[in-house]
């Protein structure tokens, strides 16, 4: 059943759903106002994954690179900031705060800093943390073309709703090169290093890595 996020915590509080997978914050608040159970993460399978990213319009990146740039530059800042400030940003990003996000501050702030295994022991919702070292939420820049390109190659296997025939004649390799633009990541990541902090970055190697999925 496809549902907006906004809908599965009431739905699995009055007994319509049985469960619901989404991203944060309608976990916690699913967890916190809907009285469920958290049953796995999915950062606890897909290593590191990416969930949120920055998309802008291919024609003002070529027309503005300098603007472009300072764009960038303003999120990886905001991005060091929020990894190293979670409480203090989902303070700021919640209903309480100043309402970026439908959610009381405590619901936020569960969702970016409660993750420990002992508190998700029954069910082990948690299984990789101690290898990982990576948390509920984390915040790190570039966009890593090997988990573009799994992303792609996996789209054409899973079918949630709709026609996904237009995912046929995709070339992974092709979409990984064209659809992200590496460079102002880049420029913005060496001028400003405290990235290199966030759990799963090799600041030797900051540009691959192996995608990592285990159940």
């Amino acid at each position: 059943m496809i549902m907006p996020p906004p809908d599965m915590p009431p739905a699995l509080a009055s007994k319509k759903i049985d469960a619901f997978i989404v991203a944060e914050p309608f976990n916690a608040a699913g967890e916190l106002l809907a009285g469920g159970t958290m049953l796995r993460f999915t950062g606890d399978i897909w290593k590191n994954h990416p969930c949120c990213v920055v998309c802008m319009n291919e024609n003002t990146v070529a027309a503005k690179p300098e603007w472009t740039q300072k764009v960038m530059n303003a999120v990886v800042k905001a991005q060091i900031y929020a990894q190293a400030n979670k409480g203090e940003v989902a303070q700021m990003l919640s209903k309480d705060g100043k309402k970026y996000l439908p959610m009381p501050a405590k619901v936020v702030e569960r969702a970016m800093t409660f993750y420990s295994p002992a508190d998700y022991a029954d069910p082990a919702a948690i299984r990789h943390q101690a290898e990982w070292q990576n948390g509920r939420i984390d915040f790190q820049p570039y966009p890593y073309p090997s988990a573009t390109k799994l992303i792609v190659e996996e789209m054409n296997k899973t079918l949630v709703g709709g026609d996904k025939t237009f995912l046929d004649g995709l070339d992974a390799d092709f979409v990984t090169k064209d659809l992200v633009d590496y460079n102002h990541v880049k420029v913005a990541m060496e001028q400003f290093m405290d990235w290199s902090k966030v759990p799963g970055i090799d600041p030797n190697n900051p540009y691959e890595r192996e995608e990592v999925v285990v159940l």
